[in-house]
């Protein structure tokens, strides 16, 4: 309860100057219930923060080809971030993508409000998303070629 807090607490102060859209799992509103910590922790818009219901794949791509920047605890948002041209804030202690951390499109803050909102005001914009970190998109192209050879 105490990292959420703290999550919290650094989303209502981004929120003051920047839209925050917040899809929130049951349980986890439940949890901020239970903490009552409600400022700004409504299912209506409350100045900046909207929270909303979890999204699916194609809801979660509008929003990331909308997006300035994502914040995420979930590894699989992270490399998407990246595929959209997005900055990530990382909300856990570690990542499995460390390749995204190595070249600054993915920052880890863990829980701390500090190091979040720190992460927020310094992430850069000049980041060079064209970098093929995870190849050049024709893998596909290459198995076909080896697999028509062998026949």
């Amino acid at each position: 309860p105490e990292r959420l807090k703290d999550i919290l607490e650094a989303l209502n102060k981004i929120a003051e100057k920047t839209p925050i859209i917040l899809p929130l799992h049951p349980r986890t509103a439940k949890i901020i219930q239970n903490l009552k910590f409600s400022k700004g922790m409504s299912s209506e818009k409350t100045q900046n923060l909207t929270i909303i219901e979890p999204v699916g794949y194609l809801e979660m791509v509008y929003m990331l080809n909308r997006c300035q920047l994502v914040m995420t605890d979930s590894g699989g948002l992270q490399k998407e971030a990246f595929f959209f041209k997005k900055p990530c804030i990382t909300l856990r202690d570690e990542t499995e993508w460390v390749e995204l951390v190595e070249h600054r499109f993915n920052t880890i803050v863990g829980a701390n409000r500090d190091k979040i909102l720190s992460a927020v005001k310094t992430q850069s914009s000049d980041l060079n998303f064209d970098i093929n970190l995870y190849g050049n998109g024709k893998a596909s192209e290459k198995i076909i070629s080896v697999l028509l050879k062998r026949r």
